[in-house]
């Protein structure tokens, strides 16, 4: 008979191949983009020429909103005129954003990549994007607010050219930079200048965003492209391991390692222990994913019990148990949390949008949020924490707000550290 291993190597290699024809449109797709339209390419260009300016410019940045060290607010008028001058007319800057901007409309595909250069690649997109967002809190303040507000949309757009990576630590850089640029679209005040189509075409795409299951999908392409081939060697190294310990001759010291590992220095007893870890690891690992696949295309409020529960059997296991699968447990609920407050974050901000539109046609704040549909939204995006409508409240100004993490109503207090709401305010 076939040992337990073996069967579990065969199963594996089965499902890797059932689970791939998922994904083979996005990998045709990644073949069919040429260079000449790929995306990454303008960003690469982009992130060498966002390198060389701050080399250049390292004083002169030292205010940069966002990304400088020193508070923006204490720069003197003379340190802002020279930074505005740079953001708007310095050719080196012009061409970044021009670079950075004609990436979003592309589709991106970083290939022949290590890990350590993907690392590199995701720290240089958090830098462009908060260059832009530095550039429309400029372009705000010199009364530029059309102009800044397509800077944040370019912004906000970056993170898409994340869209065909299969980690999941590259959506949380996604979800961090379209975090930070629907903050800045937030600071910029809604005047005449700026077109209504423009609101609309914001909302448009925060809608899409929203509406996508990214984590899950991650979840799933991550698991085929690196997670269950790694398990399928690991397999075939236990199967392996009684023949290669039998030809190798250990030290005195080496037998104490494995008797302080193993509780043994019998190889037969550590290669059972070793095949019995294996089969506990990989069946807990292939339950966990699949549950959190499933889970995580689904809204929050529907599936916190559900994720809690397979966080108690988790937990419930041996400190010495199924240890990659509980580290990798906690990385899919991380980032489905984060998902889930960038979704709660977008919902806010279409909502926000829409008021602004609905503002400009009635030349008032609406009664009630029904009233923005459907001349203005199609429906109103549902709170993703608590499954009901986003809470808004008028007073100089309107706030509309998600219930946030902790899922109590702190009256639309927001705090970056706390699990307080999550807000969109206009005054």
């Amino acid at each position: 008979m076939k040992s337990s291993l073996r069967v579990l190597s065969r199963t594996l290699v089965i499902l890797i191949g059932l689970l791939s024809a998922h994904t083979i449109h996005s990998e045709q797709a990644k073949s069919q983009v040429s260079d000449n339209i790929n995306g990454a390419l303008y960003l690469k260009e982009a992130f060498r020429i966002l390198q060389d300016i701050s080399n250049k410019y390292q004083k002169e940045l030292e205010y940069l909103p966002y990304e400088g060290g020193l508070n923006w607010e204490d720069a003197s008028p003379e340190q802002k005129r020279k930074i505005r001058d740079l953001i708007f007319d310095d050719p080196e800057f012009v061409k970044l954003f021009q670079l950075l901007e004609k990436a979003t409309e592309k589709e991106c595909c970083f290939e022949n990549e290590t890990f350590e250069s993907m690392l590199e690649i995701f720290g240089s997109l958090r830098r462009s994007a908060r260059i832009l967002c530095a550039k429309s809190k400029i372009e705000s303040e010199n009364s530029k607010f059309e102009e800044a507000l397509k800077t944040s949309f370019i912004a906000l757009k970056l993170g898409r050219c994340l869209s065909n990576e299969k980690t999941i630590i590259s959506q949380l850089v996604r979800f961090a930079t379209d975090t930070l640029a629907v903050f800045q679209l937030n600071q910029i005040p809604d005047k005449e200048t700026i077109s209504p189509d423009l609101y609309k075409n914001i909302i448009r795409y925060m809608e899409k965003e929203r509406q996508a299951s990214i984590v899950s999908e991650k979840i799933l392409q991550e698991a085929i492209a690196f997670t269950l081939p790694e398990l399928c060697k690991q397999i075939q190294l236990t199967e392996n391991a009684k023949e290669c310990l039998k030809k190798i001759e250990i030290t005195d010291t080496e037998k104490e390692q494995l008797k302080r590992i193993f509780g043994t220095e019998n190889f037969e007893i550590i290669e059972k222990i070793v095949k019995d870890y294996w089969t506990e690891e990989i069946s807990t690992y292939l339950k966990m994913t699949s549950q959190m696949i499933k889970f995580t295309s689904m809204p929050y409020w529907k599936v916190k019990e559900n994720i809690s529960q397979t966080e108690m059997e988790l937990k419930s296991l041996s400190e010495k148990s199924a240890i990659i699968s509980k580290q990798f447990f906690d990385l899919y609920y991380l980032a489905y949390k984060a998902e889930t407050r960038l979704d709660a974050l977008l919902g806010a901000a279409e909502i926000g949008l829409a008021i602004r539109i609905y503002r400009r046609n009635y030349s008032r704040y609406p009664e009630s949020l029904n009233h923005l549909t459907p001349e203005i939204l199609v429906e109103l995006p549902q709170d993703p924490f608590s499954g009901e409508k986003y809470r808004y409240k008028k007073g100089p100004g309107i706030i509309v707000y998600s219930i946030g993490e902790n899922l109590k109503d702190d009256g639309g207090k927001s705090d970056k550290k706390s699990k307080l709401d999550i807000v969109w305010k206009d005054r």
